[in-house]
């Protein structure tokens, strides 16, 4: 009698429960299960969102995208951006000279579009220095628009606490990231494999365990990077050697200081600098702060009174690409301003 209340209190749940589609009886494989933060339910989200590091040019962040069309004011130009070719044109106005600030101002107001296709909207300066610091770390918001799913998906999900198990189907982008981004801690997901995923050349691909989806995906994050000709100056940085190609100190060109000099970066925030074959040590990190994104270099007990010293800010970044990065540093109260420019060897 109890096992049969049991079956009959079970059924009557899950005929409750909107968003279930199907009971799955089967068993779970915890195997191919992912939660919430699971390192392929990030990446797969990359995948899913809504573009956001493509434009930025105009904003520095992968955190949000401006929604267009929006009128700037760049360098002492006012633009009107309406689309891609637009949006070269901002960085070609960057690219003109070494010496301007490239800091885009925009006509407020202005919508920001989530990686999750919500929006808000920004009516001032100020609400959009405070909101993009708001945002913190944009390290999981660089799109992988290169690659996709092919629709409907069915999932299989399954509640620790409740030990519940239902199917349920998805059938676009925006829908598979907001589920998979509002999931709870004991809540569990699965492909109901096989899944088809599209390839940058229009192909498909037939995938049949999650280990299939995840070498899919990193196969081709080196693609669709260079398609949006788009990542983060941490991203940047760290690949290669690089030296000064430009440092200007209160408008004079000082660049000679640097001679001899190159850097290598490391991913683990350490960085050498070398010169005559000596080595000297530092750090760097890259941080958003007040609006802005801030490169800082130190050289502890190594920068002294030479060269290196002069590098020891906390860099305002004013561009970057993968061949070149420039910087500014302004001491407080309008005190001696510093421009340099990082060149790839």
């Amino acid at each position: 009698m109890k096992k049969l209340l049991f079956i009959f209190s079970a059924i009557f749940f899950l005929s409750l429960t909107s968003c279930q589609e199907e009971e799955d009886v089967q068993n779970i494989d915890t195997s191919q299960s992912l939660t919430k933060d699971a390192p392929l339910s990030v990446l797969i989200r990359r995948v899913l969102q809504y573009p956001t590091n493509y434009d930025n040019v105009l904003d520095g962040t992968a955190s949000f995208s401006v929604v267009l069309p929006v009128y700037i004011t760049l360098n002492n130009q006012s633009i009107h951006v309406v689309d891609s070719e637009d949006l070269a044109y901002v960085k070609s106005v960057k690219n003109m000279s070494n010496t301007d600030n490239d800091i885009v101002y925009f006509t407020f107001p202005i919508t920001l579009k989530k990686p999750d296709y919500s929006e808000i909207v920004i009516q001032s300066q100020q609400q959009y220095d405070e909101y993009l610091t708001s945002c913190g770390s944009d390290s999981n918001f660089h799109e992988i628009s290169c690659v996709g799913f092919k629709y409907p998906i069915q999932l299989k999900l399954y509640n620790t606490s409740t030990q519940a198990a239902y199917t349920k189907k998805v059938y676009g982008n925006a829908e598979f990231y907001n589920f998979s981004s509002s999931l709870k801690s004991d809540e569990l997901y699965s492909f109901a494999y096989p899944v088809e995923m599209q390839k940058p050349d229009g192909a498909y691909n037939s995938l049949i365990k999650n280990i299939d989806i995840e070498s899919f995906i990193n196969n081709y994050i080196g693609t669709c990077e260079a398609e949006s000709n788009q990542s983060t100056i941490s991203d940047v940085v760290v690949q290669g050697t690089w030296m000064v190609s430009l440092f200007m100190d209160e408008g004079h060109d000082e660049t000679y200081e640097f001679n001899g000099y190159t850097f290598v970066f490391n991913q683990n925030g350490s960085l050498v600098a070398t010169k005559n074959s000596v080595n000297t040590n530092g750090d760097w990190e890259s941080y958003p702060h007040d609006g802005n994104t801030k490169f800082e270099i130190d050289f502890p007990g190594g920068g002294g009174n030479g060269a290196l010293h002069y590098l020891e800010e906390d860099w305002i970044v004013l561009e970057y690409n993968t061949s070149l990065i420039k910087l500014s540093h302004q001491n407080g109260g309008g005190g001696e301003s510093h421009l340099i420019t990082l060149t790839k060897i």
